[in-house]
């Protein structure tokens, strides 16, 4: 499993970035929010998909990180400089940690993305590779299909919802970041 941060110090692309981290709290759960700009990139992130390719990372751009204490889903929200929200990202985890400084979690290998051409479940077979090998155990990689089940179903269920929460995060803490 790979470690993840809040911060994306594992991405060495992102040379530098303004960032603000916060506590959170959502329908009574805790959790962190994080929003960080990119200031100066390597190289862009561009993703190909069926019909074109989409930048989500570039100079300008933004991405919201959303993480809920004792939750196994982290979601990171792309959006570009004018603020048009471009892709909610979705890892599956072993769990979030966000009792600490900077928030972190161990990817359990499947993700999601969501976009304005609907959603797609992704690295299924990373995940039956890991067991195979004994990389997890047992009930992580169970616990990975259960999770990986309720995020599929509220997906389906509310893609407008979840696309206008993230907006609105993304305003509120786009206001903060640029006061600072």
């Amino acid at each position: 499993m790979q470690k993840k941060e809040m911060s994306r110090s594992e991405w060495k692309e992102i040379r530098s970035k303004k960032q603000i981290i916060m506590d959170f709290m959502y329908a009574e759960k805790t959790g962190r929010i994080s929003l960080f700009r990119i200031d100066e990139i390597g190289r862009p992130f561009i993703k190909k998909r069926a019909d074109r390719s989409v930048t989500l990372a570039d100079q300008g751009y933004y991405w919201l990180q959303l993480a809920m204490e004792q939750d196994f889903a982290w979601f990171t929200v792309m959006f570009d400089p004018d603020g048009s929200l471009l892709e909610i990202y979705i890892d599956v985890t072993d769990g979030n940690h966000t009792d600490c400084e900077i928030p972190w979690f161990e990817d359990l290998y499947i993700d999601f993305t969501a976009d304005e051409n609907g959603f797609r479940q992704l690295d299924q077979n990373e995940l039956e590779q890991a067991y195979a090998k004994h990389l997890i155990t047992e009930e992580q990689y169970n616990s990975t299909l259960i999770h990986a089940r309720l995020i599929r179903l509220h997906l389906q269920n509310h893609p407008d919802q979840l696309t206008a929460f993230f907006r609105q995060r993304f305003e509120e803490m786009r206001l903060l970041l640029e006061d600072n």
